[in-house]
């Protein structure tokens, strides 16, 4: 507490303000000092992201790079549709170009592969728009020319407000490239 208090005016009420507005403090530093390291993490992924030439090492670079803001246990894809490979149900394919675990193994191959987390993934890309739920994000990311993409995070402890706002941010570096 960084505050100086005479014994007289150390009611029972001022202590407990007093105290509340410590702890609230504290928080919103931690807060701060939180949302400083993801956007240092942002920038540095997005500098060697972008150093990548071609489309798969940049994908599994954005695919890393938004598990890595997330923490050790987060996993992420990036899908994107494949111009000239055909549709499924009159609906361009999209396929999953970057990953990491336990999605790596799938690497390349059609979103409908993915379970529960392809279908959360597909009803972005239709909507067009991000989707949450408390243990998984899908962000939308237009790319212009029909070429739309989506990035897929989870975490099993599930995505703070903090989480998705810094992956929103992550994305427009994502759409740039």
């Amino acid at each position: 507490i960084n505050d100086y208090k005479t014994k007289s005016e150390l009611t029972r009420v001022r202590l407990l303000t007093t105290l509340t507005t410590a702890v609230r403090s504290y928080d919103q530093l931690r807060t701060i000092m939180a949302a400083r390291l993801g956007l240092s993490q942002i920038v540095d992924t997005a500098a060697g992201m972008l150093a990548h030439r071609d489309i798969a090492s940049f994908s599994e670079a954005a695919a890393r790079g938004a598990a890595g803001l997330l923490g050790a246990d987060a996993s992420a894809f990036l899908c994107a549709r494949r111009p000239g490979l055909g549709s499924h149900g009159g609906q361009p394919m999209h396929f999953v170009v970057g990953a990491t675990a336990p999605f790596a193994p799938l690497l390349g191959r059609p979103l409908q592969d993915f379970g529960a987390a392809g279908s959360f993934a597909l009803r972005c890309l239709e909507s067009r728009e991000h989707c949450h739920e408390p243990q998984q994000s899908a962000f939308f990311i237009s790319c212009g020319n029909e070429c739309d993409a989506v990035l897929y995070a989870s975490r099993p402890s599930g995505l703070t407000c903090a989480d998705r706002q810094l992956l929103e941010v992550f994305c427009v570096s994502i759409g740039v490239g």
